[in-house]
């Protein structure tokens, strides 16, 4: 399953890529919008994206449009205490709930 990891911290995507990769996912990460849009060109169907919902030059929920128009499930994630309501119940998962979704994913589309 090819997973696209949308983090503008270098240090946490490879963290989280890491973790990924030791659980059999192909892992991509991208620090920017500039390198998502790159990204998504060069790979043939990314299976699923998970999103910090604070990346410098898009918000969130600008990803979420972007996802949704190319029928890509995305999960976006945060620890912003300042994010919207409405947007902290849905973004700020723990990483192992991150992991279910993304082998939910997996089977569904069976390609894990």
């Amino acid at each position: 399953m090819k997973v696209l990891i949308i983090e503008d911290e270098a240090t946490q995507a490879m963290a989280m890529a890491t973790v990924l990769r030791r659980r059999g996912f192909v892992v991509f990460t991208a620090l920017s919008l500039a390198e998502t849009c790159d990204l998504l060109e060069a790979i043939d169907d990314v299976d699923a994206a998970i999103c910090d919902y604070h990346v410098p030059d898009i918000r969130g929920t600008e990803l979420a449009q972007l996802f949704t128009t190319l029928n890509v499930p995305h999960l976006y994630y945060t620890c912003d205490p300042d994010a919207p309501v409405d947007v902290k119940k849905v973004l700020k998962p723990n990483f192992h709930e991150v992991i279910d979704w993304l082998n939910d994913m997996a089977i569904a589309r069976g390609s894990k």
